[in-house]
């Protein structure tokens, strides 16, 4: 089995390849990959590290992990909680989802507390994503994500992958490792209607 680097639309490649041809390269039976950050503290205060992270095959970054940093606020995990936690985007977390636009670098919403979130949906050019959550109606966790969150996802384009995380999962935000699995397909049922 061959790993290869995730291709997102509209990225720059190697010696101007369009993305289907490094697509194709991978061939039937490997595996296709990315590398994502989850918070973008290791780019330190200055965006213009991006470039140097996406040469090195950095295709997916998250701008927080529920904490402040250089680029955004965060949501703090609590239970329950709104999403409503804090400022949104600093000018550097500004600077940087343009930057990532530029080079085709996803945008992780996962982890963006209210204001985070709709500052990038205002800025970013491409479908909105978030990897990893659950819907605020089922699981008031402060960092699922509301339905006019989900909606604005929808509307673009984007998509959520679900959190298995079950303190984000159940209706009582506890960690029970014994959660069932029809807790996961709540969350997607109720995304697949609309709103939540």
């Amino acid at each position: 089995m061959v790993l290869h680097s995730g291709i997102v639309p509209g990225a720059r490649h190697e010696a101007g390849e369009e993305p289907a041809a490094e697509t194709a390269r991978a061939g039937a039976g490997e595996i296709e990959a990315c590398l994502h950050y989850e918070g973008a503290e290791n780019l330190g205060p200055d965006p213009s590290a991006l470039e140097e992270l996406y040469g090195e095959v950095l295709r997916s970054l998250g701008l927080v992990w529920s904490r402040p940093n250089a680029y955004g606020h965060g949501v703090p995990f609590r239970f329950p909680s709104t999403p409503d936690t804090g400022p949104g985007l600093t000018d550097a977390g500004r600077e940087l989802v343009r930057e990532c636009n530029r080079l085709g670098v996803l945008v992780d919403l996962s982890h963006l507390n209210e204001k985070d979130f709709w500052d990038v949906a205002g800025l970013t050019e491409a479908p909105l994503v978030a990897t990893h959550a659950g819907a605020h109606a089922l699981c008031p966790a402060s960092r699922n994500l509301t339905g006019r969150r989900l909606d604005a996802i929808r509307d673009s384009d984007g998509m959520v992958g679900v959190n298995f995380a079950a303190g984000f999962l159940r209706p009582d935000g506890c960690d029970d490792e014994d959660t069932p699995l029809e807790e996961i397909a709540r969350h997607w049922t109720t995304w697949s209607r609309g709103s939540a």
